[in-house]
């Protein structure tokens, strides 16, 4: 992402809207992980992702895996509602 686009809320409202989307397909859904690339983790961590493992380099891509709990069924999401 351009360095003028970052810090705008793009990344929140995205996730806002998976999460709520991944609850409409499976209301029991507990959360969300990704594999964050260097670059990306302290965004992520900025959101409320937490580490599940060490950083790893697999295939020369390296990455650190991250999970964010979705809270039960019913809950507030931690993105907030997206637009």
């Amino acid at each position: 992402m351009r360095t003028a686009a970052q810090r705008q809320g793009l990344a929140r409202r995205l996730l806002a809207g998976a999460a709520r989307r991944c609850r409409e397909l499976d209301p029991a859904v507990e959360g969300l992980t990704v594999n964050a690339s260097p670059n990306s983790r302290e965004a992520y961590l900025r959101l409320g992702f937490a580490p599940t493992g060490e950083e790893r380099t697999v295939n020369g891509i390296t990455s650190t895996p991250l999970r964010c709990d979705l809270g039960r069924p019913g809950t507030p999401l931690p993105f907030g509602d997206p637009p």
